[in-house]
């Protein structure tokens, strides 16, 4: 039952992550520029986390090496994920950008491989191909304006992620409460964000905000930030990175899917095929992980 548990921690988070990009579309056709998005994001978000963790009196002490670690994940990996995925909203289409970081999963399970020894049986290794089919429709799919600095910075970003998921799968981190240490990530990510809006500005703290757009903000850091980051690293440690790389490909199609009824973006055949062969490979790693039950 454990893995059911977990394999529904990572569905659901990857759908609070797909009403991300939306909201962060949202916020820049009010005047927000993607930095100061992703600065409110984390700021919001750890703010909520540290009254969650001081109501429930839950000791924020790590050790050093732990520190160390969640330095690097929230540097290398969260903070750098985030800026390079919202620059990529700039340049293209909310779906193609989250599809295109969703060759995080390769990156993930070849890495998992090599550096885990975690084995890929014959159901994995299909569910990833039929994944990697259905991300390549969606990809091909629409009439989209093919901006390569958008999908270069969607493509980075794929792999500061994959960077992110198997750091949070060290042991020394799996022994931090969860809450605790996405606190810490968020918070150093938002000092981050800061100090590089800081230097780019040349030596001035510049934010955009707008009143709609802040609304959007702060649902971006609880549902798909909070919520979303919680359930997925809760995940993680249950069923494997490689495993939760693949379920997590719900997100795109949540994307994709509110991109066109929100933001107008093209859906076509191709499109649709691609989301279903997602769903079939989300499937066939489900079947495949409820057999192994503790």
């Amino acid at each position: 039952m454990k893995r059911i548990t977990g394999i529904i921690y990572v569905v659901l988070s990857s759908a609070a992550f797909g009403i991300m990009p939306v909201l962060a579309k949202l916020a820049y056709n009010t005047g927000m520029d993607s930095l100061s998005v992703v600065f409110f994001r984390f700021f919001f978000a750890a703010i909520i986390l540290l009254l969650y963790i001081l109501y429930n009196k839950i000791s924020l002490y790590i050790n050093k090496r732990q520190a160390i670690l969640i330095v690097l994940l929230a540097l290398v990996g969260y903070a750098s994920t985030s800026v390079t995925l919202f620059l990529s909203y700039d340049y293209i289409s909310v779906g193609l950008a989250t599809t295109i970081h969703f060759l995080y999963p390769i990156i993930v399970t070849v890495a998992s491989f090599f550096i885990y020894k975690e084995k890929i049986d014959f159901k994995k290794l299909l569910a990833l191909l039929i994944s990697i089919l259905g991300m390549y429709l969606l990809v091909a799919g629409g009439n989209i304006s093919l901006d390569m600095r958008g999908i270069l910075f969607s493509f980075v970003s794929a792999i500061f992620y994959s960077i992110y998921i198997l750091g949070v799968s060290e042991p020394e981190v799996k022994k931090i409460n969860t809450y605790v240490s996405i606190f810490y990530v968020f918070m150093i990510s938002s000092i981050a964000i800061l100090t590089l809006i800081f230097f780019k500005n040349g030596g001035k703290i510049a934010l955009n905000i707008t009143s709609k757009g802040i609304v959007s903000v702060f649902f971006i850091a609880f549902i798909s930030t909070v919520v979303a980051l919680a359930m997925f690293v809760k995940g993680i440690q249950v069923v494997g990175p490689s495993a939760a790389s693949i379920l997590s490909t719900f997100e795109p199609i949540v994307s994709i899917i509110l991109g066109t009824l929100i933001l107008k973006e093209v859906l076509n055949f191709n499109m649709v095929f691609g989301c279903v062969l997602i769903l079939i490979s989300v499937i066939i790693l489900t079947v495949s992980n409820s057999k192994n039950l503790a």
